[in-house]
């Protein structure tokens, strides 16, 4: 991994963070969509989150699919 790409990962982290300690939670499904557009494994949302990863990558797979019937 390139250090590039470790400075966008914990700038994700770190804005998942921020913005639940300042009451503005995101809701889950944006927290997976972050994290997913970022290049992180359903296994690291899963890690990151504390969710099971077969539970992310079953919502991520609906997410993606709603988005796209969304866009046509």
């Amino acid at each position: 991994m390139s250090e590039a790409e470790s400075v966008k990962r914990m700038n994700a982290i770190i804005r998942l963070l921020i913005e639940g300690t300042r009451g503005e939670e995101l809701k889950r499904k944006d927290q997976f969509l972050i994290l997913d557009s970022l290049g992180f494994s359903s296994g690291e949302i899963g890690d990151i989150l504390g969710v099971p990863s077969k539970d992310v990558s079953s919502a991520l797979k609906k997410l993606k699919k709603a988005s796209k019937k969304h866009s046509h």
